[in-house]
């Protein structure tokens, strides 16, 4: 009894097709009887040789961040003019002249800011919150990032009593 098997072969520049027929069930040499292929313009851009739709991804990530963001700092600036930190919720309301954040930040640890300080050491803090550098760390003998972070948060209340 013959028996028939088809091969497929899906590239992102070809498609291939083959039918082989086998005489017998355990016949190890089989015999062809068609096959083909179809060749195309590979979509990839022509310098890097990446996909186009790696790049139509990466763009559409961009966006998607980008508007997270912007959402994200919108809703921040909203509920800072809600508790009265700042006097209205506009996009230029945490960039106040002459307010340096990281300043801010190192002296609201030490004493009290006024609400709109406030408002721009935690605008500032909220806009970079989550992330993380893509460089990797070398940690001594040992310490991970975590025991690193406890050690940080001791000391820091240490300083504050």
């Amino acid at each position: 009894m013959d028996s028939l098997i088809f091969g497929i072969s899906l590239g992102i520049a070809h498609c291939g097709w083959a039918v082989v027929r086998y005489r017998a069930q355990r016949d190890p040499d089989g015999e062809i009887v068609a096959l083909g292929t179809w060749l195309f313009d590979a979509p990839e851009t022509d310098k890097a040789n990446t996909p186009s739709i790696a790049l139509r991804r990466g763009y559409r990530l961009n966006r998607r961040v980008v508007r997270r963001r912007q959402q994200r700092m919108a809703e921040i600036r909203r509920l800072f003019h809600n508790h009265a930190l700042l006097p209205d919720h506009d996009r230029s309301a945490l960039k106040h002249l002459g307010l340096d954040p990281w300043n801010l930040r190192a002296r609201g640890l030490d004493s009290k800011l006024l609400p709109a300080e406030f408002a721009v050491a935690l605008g500032h803090i909220a806009k970079r919150r989550g992330f993380k550098s893509a460089a990797e760390r070398k940690y001594p003998r040992g310490a991970t990032n975590d025991q690193m972070m406890l050690k940080a948060i001791a000391a820091t209340r240490e300083r504050l009593k």
